[in-house]
């Protein structure tokens, strides 16, 4: 079962020029906004992108590219690295490791197949106990830490 592919595991620009060439070609650019995140905003013309980068893009800026046309990610595999959207609590935890912070990179340890097909994860930096975890509540780490 595929998954809905969110702007940010789209890769960051690393100029202008790819974000204004990718933007020309019809295709979207959003920025993350930490304050916002991942509830951030994109940018509706060209013009847009050199009123606010006067002085250029790099992947600090993280501005994602992202395709006009939606599209279907992979599920997750073992060994991939995700970030969480929210903090996410287990329901029967004891401990500080019951939880998982919002933003917080965690590696894919184990994937179990739930009955409708969705992906429920363990993480190498949680025990087995505290999972598995929802796929729906992480995205693909597309940023180096």
């Amino acid at each position: 079962m595929l998954r809905e592919k969110m702007f940010v595991e789209y890769p960051i620009a690393t100029s202008l020029e790819q974000a204004v060439q990718w933007m020309k070609a019809g295709n979207q650019c959003w920025q993350e906004i930490s304050d916002d995140w991942p509830e951030c905003g994109g940018f509706d013309e060209v013009s847009d992108l050199y009123e606010n980068f006067p002085d250029g893009i790099d992947e600090t800026d993280n501005v994602h590219l992202v395709t006009k046309v939606s599209e279907e990610a992979p599920p997750f595999k073992v060994g991939d690295w995700v970030v969480a959207l929210e903090e996410l609590i287990y329901c029967c935890g004891q401990s500080v490791n019951d939880k998982i912070d919002r933003l917080t990179v965690n590696k894919v340890d184990g994937i179990r197949i739930d009955e409708d097909g969705g992906q429920r994860l363990f993480f190498a930096d949680h025990a087995d106990r505290y999972g598995p975890w929802d796929a729906d509540h992480f995205v693909f780490n597309v940023c180096s830490d």
